[in-house]
């Protein structure tokens, strides 16, 4: 930067001393030649009244500026507070370019480095700067305290360590959600899909439907998905803020002995688990049939609900079912076998051997 601002500014100092030399007249007037003939090449080349300039035009025609005292005189495209600002422009321009602000400070550490900051923190979410640079000097990597708070800020907040995300990982065993997702008949009535679900291995405990979805059906769906005969390992249900949910909340602890979770309003992701499933149920089964009253949605889902436990592969659990499907091996001899389900929707295979 140094190198081109000396050498603009001895360009132009140099350049009347050329000119003195000169014939000035003479050279003066060939530059005004040169501006008007090149002026009717712009004129010539535009055919609207109003145009924009090139960028080299432009620049000529700032060089005429400079050099020809009287070019006020013979410009035409251009006012001459045209040429003025072009010339405040470009001083802002190249005094922004000369007095750019060095990069300084310590050198960028490794990539690598701040990968292991990283996952030192996502691997110990209550760590903070001082305990991951005492284990990065261990593991004889030398780091600021600075430096590694520049890289912590993506993460969340002290206060946010404990997430629902983590909640839920660690007590996934014992937590299951229940939901309603609504479908309509081909009468134009609004059916409401109720269904409980297992968070550890995505089980679907149990599923209802109803045109009329009262708490008295709601307590009797929680009956028959955690009958009294069994003793479950479930001690959290979650839900959203629906009012028959918040209506049976004494019956869930009083009578089945579940703590009931509600989720805050207008946040869904909370019960993620449980809106996944609708989403599958959704684009596998629902959205591509008409049900014609409660009994025939009632049957295919509990159809759906029987493959989804035990055939379909999920690929949270390594694309096993739910309920766990045995491996099947080839024999000699043996073909694929398609078993179709909910009327062909959904197929899962095996391996069967033929008649001999």
């Amino acid at each position: 930067m140094e190198f081109l601002q000396s050498y603009f500014l001895m360009y132009f100092s140099l350049f009347p001393i050329l000119l003195h030399f000169l014939n000035l007249e003479r050279v003066l007037s060939s530059i005004e030649k040169i501006a008007l003939r090149r002026q009717i090449l712009i004129y010539k080349s535009r055919r609207k009244k109003r145009f924009r300039l090139s960028s080299l035009e432009r620049f000529h025609l700032f060089l005429v500026s400079l050099i020809h005292p009287g070019w006020r005189n013979f410009f035409s495209v251009i006012s001459p507070d045209t040429v003025v600002a072009w010339h405040r422009k470009g001083f802002r321009q190249f005094w922004n370019l000369i007095s750019r602000k060095k990069k300084n400070g310590r050198p960028r550490i490794r990539s690598s480095t701040v990968e292991i900051i990283r996952k030192l923190k996502r691997d110990n979410p209550s760590w903070g700067p001082i305990k991951i640079q005492g284990e990065l000097n261990r593991l004889g990597i030398e780091v600021s305290l600075n430096t590694i708070r520049k890289y912590l800020r993506e993460f969340s907040s002290p206060g946010r360590r404990r997430s629902w995300r983590e909640f839920l990982k660690n007590h996934r065993e014992y937590i299951c959600s229940m939901d309603f997702f609504t479908v309509p008949s081909w009468k134009f009535s609004v059916l409401y899909c109720f269904f409980v679900m297992d968070h550890s291995r995505r089980k679907i405990l149990h599923v209802g439907v109803t045109e009329h979805p009262h708490l008295l059906w709601v307590k009797n769906q929680l009956r028959k998905a955690f009958p009294g005969d069994e003793d479950w390992k479930y001690k959290i249900l979650i839900s959203d803020n629906d009012p028959v949910f918040k209506a049976a909340s004494s019956f869930i602890k009083d009578c089945l002995g579940l703590r009931h979770m509600r989720i805050p309003p207008g946040c869904p992701w909370l019960n993620g688990v449980a809106e996944r499933w609708v989403k599958t149920v959704r684009t596998e089964l629902v959205d591509r049939i008409i049900p014609l009253n409660e009994d025939h949605l009632l049957r295919l889902l509990r159809e759906y609900v029987k493959y989804y436990n035990t055939a379909r592969p999920h690929m949270t659990l390594g694309s096993d079912a739910p309920m766990g499907r045995e491996r099947d091996f080839r024999e000699e001899g043996s073909r694929i076998l398609k078993i179709p389900w909910c009327g062909g929707l959904q197929h899962s295979y095996s391996w069967r051997k033929l008649a001999s």
